[in-house]
């Protein structure tokens, strides 16, 4: 399969048109390529039949060659009496004549076939700001108008004319824009021998944009029926139809910009990673997402460390060292390439084997590797996380008013059946995760999601809040009483279920904005639907903070951003203005209550100020930040506890952790209680790991994660 490059917007830099277009001036006419490169396409769509114009023919080879090769009919013409007469006396058997393509003397319709190299390149205007160049450019783009009406002109019917050109985007939108308006067939090639060669013949270094030949076909179209819009893969005989020229304009724009990040990618390593995505040359559907990643530290090493591939399966495009710069960073380092190239697989298409994939890839990504990897036709080593390119079956994709696109789709990852919830708007985000199992009913096989686990580890952390109700306002372990939860942003409702299933003494509250991911909750995620402990409302979490009258003892705040432009991922800002922190705390139970925050934030000053804002309002604060994680959990209390200092916080968050586990569970944890100091010094801490199958080893270790906190007091 062709794959069409299509780069990210940021390397299309007007600079860096405006200094090619300047030193165009100074390179020799052959850039367009000469007959031997452009002769499989020029045989494609010349015969010995047709009666051929060449305009602008200056002293190029193409007639001549195009005569020695059967191509007898044809007149070579160029408003230069200098070059006809020279090019007459060249080839005596060859008709030229001057003539100016913008004023013709042919009648209607005389010729089938008229190949243009780079005259309407000359004639086209660049766009210019200059005040005094406003007259020169009015007059050029006459000029390249009236060459468009006069070749229209004498075109026959079904005839062709062939434009071997840059396609600067100035030349592509008026070329193609007036034989569209007219409806002919508009068909482009790349004429990748002509660049090649053109390489072979780059003495300067000087960069070589790519070649085009667009065949404009001259059809009677039925009213009302669009032209035909093709553009022909650069490995086989199929093409890429395209809706509008829109369309068209930007495969064309795409292949330019390709063709910088190659040239930038095979002189120098870089320190800031490019992405783009790799499109299917036949259907136009993105197919592969590939970052380019260079590692400085390593630009020492040997020519075979150079360059490498990562194929990341299906469904592990998620995960931190694949789905994030940062991470995609640290696995080159770690695997020790120079410059990596990581691969994802994109959802919707289908993918047989590695092989197969490997396969697809070698053409264009070879086109990446720097130039000494090129030179010494060293072959990139491929390298994946896994035996296979892994699973992916999309079983719902959907609209929410609120959240946009999204997807649920089940995918195989280590081993394990995943159901996962994904907003399209941050693809490599999971919004809700829950392990499958498969169950057999009346021959039936279904799958059932698993709910006694949770797949976030900042949501084991947020449990924890329930231990530190008990230990940290004294109540008593075998009557602590009944649990008055209220949980902002549901999701798929993983959290709440887990709650519900682990948590019997709770009463849970679960408020989201989106109807149509209650709806997921429910029918895809394993949410419980009649459920006496737990009330679902669909409302904006801090209207419904507002109009409700009743005390919580635990709100947990796992809200996320829609918006990301501030870099706060979760909670939106809003949540954490003073009025409605207030507000939280007003519905806070005064004897007895915690609020717990997921807060995600990338920016280290931004996550420090709204710390700042939220002590404000709390006089005691403890947090923990996920290893491997961007997620802080914030415990913000009511009141003052008890005074509490670093060295006694400690112990209580450890017993905390195992009260959740050991009262709140099925399974009996492994716990023991040790009657003198423990191994850090200090009395009835617990020198065990605290295990219990449903937590799935996220609070393994309560010491470690207990030593992790730290205390805000205002």
């Amino acid at each position: 399969m062709d794959l069409l490059p299509k780069t990210s917007e940021e390397f299309t830099k007007e600079e860096y048109w405006n200094e090619f277009f300047r030193k165009r001036k100074e390179v020799p006419f052959e850039w367009y390529g000469e007959y031997l490169e452009l002769a499989e396409l020029l045989h494609k769509y010349i015969t010995v039949k047709d009666k051929l114009l060449i305009v602008g023919c200056g002293n190029s080879s193409l007639g001549p060659e195009l005569f020695r090769f059967g191509i007898k009919n044809q007149t070579n013409i160029d408003i230069s009496p200098v070059v006809i007469k020279q090019m007459k006396q060249s080839y005596p058997d060859v008709e030229f004549r001057v003539a100016d393509v913008c004023n013709l003397e042919f009648e209607d319709s005389t010729f089938s076939a008229i190949l243009d190299k780079g005259t309407f390149d000359a004639l086209c205007p660049a766009p210019t700001k200059s005040s005094n160049t406003t007259e020169n450019t009015a007059e050029e783009g006459h000029n390249s108008d009236l060459m468009l009406r006069e070749i229209s002109r004498v075109v026959g019917s079904r005839g062709r004319l062939l434009c071997v050109s840059l396609l600067q985007p100035h030349v592509a939108s008026r070329l193609l824009s007036h034989f569209y308006s007219l409806g002919w067939m508009i068909r482009v090639h790349r004429c990748l021998d002509a660049e090649r060669k053109t390489e072979e013949r780059n003495t300067d270094n000087t960069f070589i944009f790519p070649v085009f030949m667009i065949v404009f076909t001259k059809i009677s179209l039925p009213d009302g029926m669009k032209p035909l819009l093709e553009a022909g893969s650069m490995t086989n005989n199929k093409f890429t139809r395209f809706n509008n020229l829109d369309e068209l304009l930007l495969y064309i724009k795409e292949q330019q910009n390709f063709a910088i990040v190659k040239r930038g990618l095979s002189r120098s390593f870089g320190d800031k990673e490019i992405s783009m995505k790799l499109a299917s040359g036949t259907t136009g559907e993105d197919r592969y997402s590939i970052f380019i990643v260079d590692v400085p530290q390593l630009l020492k090493n040997p020519v075979q460390k150079r360059f490498g591939i990562f194929i990341v399966p299906q469904g592990r495009e998620t995960e931190w060292l694949f789905g994030s710069s940062e991470g995609r960073a640290q696995l080159a380092y770690q695997v020790g390439f120079t410059r990596l190239v990581v691969v994802h697989l994109m959802r919707g298409q289908q993918y047989h084997s590695l092989e197969d994939v490997q396969k697809e890839l070698n053409d264009s990504l070879a086109l990446l590797a720097p130039a000494i990897v090129t030179e010494k036709k060293i072959k990139a080593p491929v390298m994946t996380a896994g035996n296979d390119v892994g699973s992916r079956d999309i079983i719902l994709e959907g609209h929410s008013e609120f959240s946009g696109d999204f997807v649920i789709e089940d995918v195989t990852c280590e081993g394990k059946l995943l159901r996962r919830l994904i907003f399209l708007n941050s693809p490599n985000v999971i919004q809700s995760e829950v392990e499958l199992k498969h169950a057999t009913k009346r021959q039936k096989l279904y799958k059932i999601p698993l709910t006694n686990t949770l797949s976030c580890q900042h949501h084991y952390i947020m449990l924890i809040g329930f231990g530190m109700l008990r230990h940290f306002f004294n109540c008593s372990e075998d009557n602590p009483g009944d649990v008055s939860c209220l949980l902002v942003g549901l999701g798929g409702g993983l959290l709440a279920s887990f709650l519900i299933n682990f948590m019997s003494m709770l009463k849970l509250t679960a408020v989201e904005i989106d109807s149509e991911i209650v709806k997921v909750a429910n029918e895809l995620f394993g949410l419980p639907k009649n459920e006496d402990r737990l009330q679902v409302v669909v409302n904006d979490g801090l209207k419904f903070i507002q109009s409700t009258e009743k005390k919580y003892n635990l709100i947990l705040l796992d809200v996320d951003n829609k918006s990301q432009k501030e870099g706060l991922s979760c909670p939106p800002p809003e949540f954490l203005d003073a009025s409605e922190l207030e507000k939280m705390k007003h519905v806070m139970d005064p004897e007895k209550s915690i609020l717990v925050i997921n807060l995600v934030c990338r920016n280290e000053d931004l996550k420090l100020n709204y710390m700042q804002k939220i002590a404000k309002h709390f006089k005691f604060m403890c947090y923990y930040d996920v290893p491997d994680e961007v997620n802080r959990v914030i415990f913000c209390f009511h009141e003052v506890v008890s005074m509490i200092s670093v060295d006694e916080l400690s112990p209580l968050i450890c017993k905390s952790i195992e009260s959740v586990i050991r009262k709140n569970t099925t399974t009996t944890a492994s716990c023991k209680e040790s009657s003198g100091k423990s191994k850090r010094g200090r009395s009835g801490v617990s020198e065990s790991k605290i295990k219990s199958s449903c937590f799935d080893g996220a609070l393994d270790d309560a010491d470690l994660i207990s030593d992790s906190f730290k205390i805000l007091t205002s």
